[in-house]
């Protein structure tokens, strides 16, 4: 019984070995961070916990939302689905190299440009230590409303 069993493990890694993997010529190669992830401009902390912010989903959806505290419910509105919007700041995340951009200054009350699981964050009292093209398109995305 141990020799077939042996075989069948054999063959099931073998058909697994076989699977596509992007960017091996199995299959498209993956796109950076900062064109395929979900991008959250936000503010937030205190004693209350609460944040805001706005987020550009994959498919281009502006979302501003609110959570006045913690364990508050989040509320949510769709601004409007916006690819214009969504990939002028994309081209600006490549042009000023968000995905190289490593800085984290957290405090009791603490900004963030995030796309996907990569985040780059600052004290809200240290706006001028943070990277200038990171808090600037934070800034941006933030004022969705009046998108430009």
């Amino acid at each position: 019984m141990r020799p077939m069993f042996a075989a069948l493990a054999l063959n099931v890694l073998g058909i697994g070995a076989c699977a596509a993997v992007p960017g091996l010529g199995g299959g498209p190669p993956p796109e950076p961070a900062e064109e395929a992830g979900v991008i959250v401009a936000a503010c937030g902390g205190g004693f209350s916990g609460g944040a805001g912010g706005v987020t550009i989903t994959v498919d281009n959806h502006v979302v501003r939302w609110r959570q006045a505290t913690a364990g508050a419910p989040r509320m949510e509105t769709d601004l409007g689905q916006d690819a214009a919007f969504a990939e002028s700041v994309r081209t600006q995340l490549r042009t000023i190299g968000f995905a190289d951009t490593r800085y984290s200054d957290t405090g009791n009350m603490t900004c963030s440009l995030s796309v996907g699981a990569h985040s780059v964050s600052w004290s809200m009292g240290n706006e001028a230590g943070a990277p200038s093209g990171v808090r600037d398109l934070q800034r941006r995305v933030l004022a969705a409303d009046g998108r430009q």
